[in-house]
C-alpha cells in the first residue's frame, strides 16, 4: 500500500511539472540588411509559481542558460544564428531545471536515452525568415537618377547654346 501512495505521488509531480503553463512572446529578426545574424529572443512567464534555481532551454543541440529578470518574474531565452542557419519555421525551445540539465548531460555523456527526461515547459517561437530586402537600395537609386538629371540637363543646355 505504502508503494501505490509513493507511485502515486510521483505520478502527480511528474504530471504537474509536465503540464507547467507559461504565457510567451518571441521576436525574430525581419531582415538581414541590417544585421549579420538572425536574433533569436523569446520572453516568458509561468502562471503558477516558477521552478526554484536556474533554468536552462534546450534549441536543438543547444543548450543555453536562461535569464531572469530582476524585477518581475519573467524569464528570457536568447540566441543568435546565422542567417543561413536559420530557415523559417517553428522552434521548439524547452525549458529545464538544473537537476534535469544535469540528467540530460550525464545521460548524453553515457549514450544513454533522454526521452524520460521531461521538460518543465516547452516554448515554441515561429520564424518567418529573414527578408533579403531589395536588390538596390534606395540611396544608389537617387544616385542614378542624379546622375542622369544632370546628363540630361548638360546635354539641353550643350543644345540650346549650340
Amino acid at each position: 500500500m505504502h508503494t501505490f501512495l509513493e507511485t502515486l505521488l510521483f505520478a502527480t509531480l511528474l504530471i504537474s511539472a509536465v503540464t507547467a503553463k507559461v504565457t510567451s512572446h518571441s521576436y525574430t529578426t525581419a531582415e538581414d540588411i541590417s544585421s549579420s545574424k538572425t536574433l533569436f529572443i523569446s520572453q516568458f512567464q509561468f502562471e503558477k509559481e516558477p521552478p526554484r534555481g536556474t533554468l536552462y532551454a534546450e534549441v536543438g543541440n543547444r543548450n543555453l542558460i536562461v535569464a531572469k529578470s530582476a524585477d518581475t518574474d519573467e524569464f528570457q531565452v536568447t540566441w543568435t544564428e546565422e542567417h543561413k542557419l536559420a530557415p523559417a519555421g517553428k522552434y521548439e525551445v524547452k525549458i529545464f531545471t538544473e537537476e534535469q540539465q544535469s540528467n540530460l548531460r550525464k545521460a548524453r555523456r553515457d549514450g544513454e536515452s533522454t526521452d524520460s527526461i521531461t521538460p518543465v515547459a516547452t516554448l515554441e517561437i515561429i520564424h518567418q525568415g529573414v527578408s533579403k530586402g531589395p536588390w538596390m537600395s534606395s540611396e544608389s537609386v537617387a544616385c542614378v537618377a542624379a546622375v542622369l538629371i544632370m546628363y540630361y540637363a548638360y546635354t539641353k543646355k550643350g543644345a540650346i547654346l549650340a
